[in-house]
């Protein structure tokens, strides 16, 4: 699943990220595309075999992956909600309605509940930032 969702957008280095306006009124080829950008690498058939499986999506790994692609999306989404656009959980119902897996439903809904800054606000105690990382000594 790692490796799926490390060259799941490699397209896009050469073609861009169409929305779906832009998919209404243009084709790509993004075969050619990840062709092109892994020419001379060695990894070419490797790479399309991932994208390829990726693109079916009938392993549990593609359906991990295109979740993950999703819930990176939901994550910037939840942020833009808490500020108050007004837009985005329309957005983000959206994208939750792709999620594929169980998993990748039960982690959305834990975002949607969840102040996005809670990660911050609510991580280490405090003393972890005085004492510059709890006071252990950072190795390198």
């Amino acid at each position: 699943a790692v490796l799926l969702g490390l060259f799941h957008d490699m397209h896009e280095t050469r073609i861009g990220d169409f929305n779906y306006v832009n998919r209404m009124y243009n084709t790509s080829e993004r075969s050619r595309a990840i062709k092109d950008a892994l020419a001379g690498t060695g990894m070419t058939e490797d790479v399309l075999g991932l994208w390829s499986e990726l693109e079916a999506t009938e392993t549990h790994e593609a359906k991990l992956a295109q979740d993950a692609d999703q819930i990176d999306l939901i994550l910037n989404l939840k942020e833009q909600s808490d500020l108050g656009n007004k837009y985005a959980d329309k957005w983000m119902d959206s994208a939750v309605e792709r999620l594929r897996t169980e998993p990748g439903r039960e982690l959305a809904a834990m975002i949607r509940e969840t102040d996005h800054t809670d990660w911050w606000y609510l991580g280490p105690d405090p003393s972890w930032w005085a004492n510059k990382n709890g006071g252990r000594k950072i190795k390198g």
